[in-house]
C-alpha cells in the first residue's frame, strides 16, 4: 500500500495481519516487522511525486540504519537530515551517507568537539545555524 493508494479494506487489513501473524509466529515479542514492498513502493510513489527534485530522508522518519540505507541506494534519494549532531557523526562513523544535515542548531559541545577533531566528519556533516550569537557559541564552544 503507498501513499496513493486507497484506504485497505478490512479484509485486505486481515490477510495482511495473517501474513504478518504467520511470519513472526516463532519469535518473541515484542518486535517489529517492515513490509519491504510497501516501504519500496512508498519511496517510488514519493520519487514520482518529486519529479527529478533530490530527496534527502528524515532520519527521525526512518529510525533503522538498514532502511536508510535502502532508501539512499536508490537514484533520486540524496542524503540525510538527522535530528542531533550526535546521531550525524554516528551516521556518517557508520558510513550510511556522506551529505548529513543536522536540522536543528546544536549546543552539543561534547559532539563539537568530536566533530572538531575528524576531517571526514566534518566533510560530511553540515550544521544548522539559527542566529549570529550560534556563531558565536560554536566559536567559543570549538575554541
Amino acid at each position: 500500500m503507498t501513499v496513493e493508494d486507497p484506504p485497505p479494506t478490512s479484509s485486505a487489513v486481515d490477510e495482511l495481519r495473517a501474513r504478518y501473524d504467520a511470519a513472526t509466529r516463532a519469535l518473541d515479542p515484542p518486535l517489529a516487522i517492515i513490509d519491504l514492498d510497501a516501504f519500496d513502493d512508498n519511496a517510488s510513489a514519493l520519487l514520482r511525486r518529486a519529479a527529478g527534485v533530490p530527496i534527502r530522508v528524515a532520519s527521525k522518519s526512518v529510525r533503522t540504519r538498514y532502511l536508510l540505507q535502502r532508501a539512499l541506494g536508490r537514484p533520486g534519494f540524496a542524503g540525510l537530515m538527522t535530528y542531533s549532531l550526535a546521531e550525524s557523526i554516528w551516521l556518517c562513523r557508520c558510513g550510511v551517507s556522506d551529505d548529513l544535515l543536522v536540522a536543528y542548531p546544536t549546543a552539543d559541545r561534547s559532539a563539537l568537539r568530536v566533530l572538531a577533531a575528524d576531517a571526514t566528519a566534518q566533510r560530511t556533516i553540515t550544521l544548522m545555524i539559527d542566529s549570529p550569537e550560534h556563531l558565536e557559541f560554536l566559536d567559543d564552544a570549538l575554541g
